[in-house]
């Protein structure tokens, strides 16, 4: 079973996506959050295997967020969502 953590600030992404992980009998979401903050508060508690984060949001955004999953939480990967196309957040990340 692989374990998904979802965070975006609109709720339209999250239940979008969410109704699309429904469907697939071999993945579990772990949680469904609207910032980074919230993220890493779920990841205390809860085992993921991935993370799909923003990476515009409101207090803790995808990129910051990011960097302490990787620090902590190293065997999470993370798919970063974003309607940007720069380099910059690429490099960054």
């Amino acid at each position: 079973m692989i374990k998904v953590l979802l965070a975006d600030d609109h709720q339209i992404v999250l239940d979008g996506l969410s109704l699309l992980l429904e469907k697939e009998h071999d993945i579990e979401k772990v949680g469904e959050v609207l910032d980074g903050e919230m993220v890493l508060k779920i990841l205390e508690f809860s085992a993921a295997d991935i993370a799909i984060i923003d990476i515009e949001m409101p207090r803790m955004d995808g990129i910051e967020t990011t960097k302490i999953i990787k620090d902590k939480y190293p065997h999470i990967k993370v798919l970063i969502l974003t309607m940007y196309n720069e380099d910059d957040f690429i490099k960054e990340l």
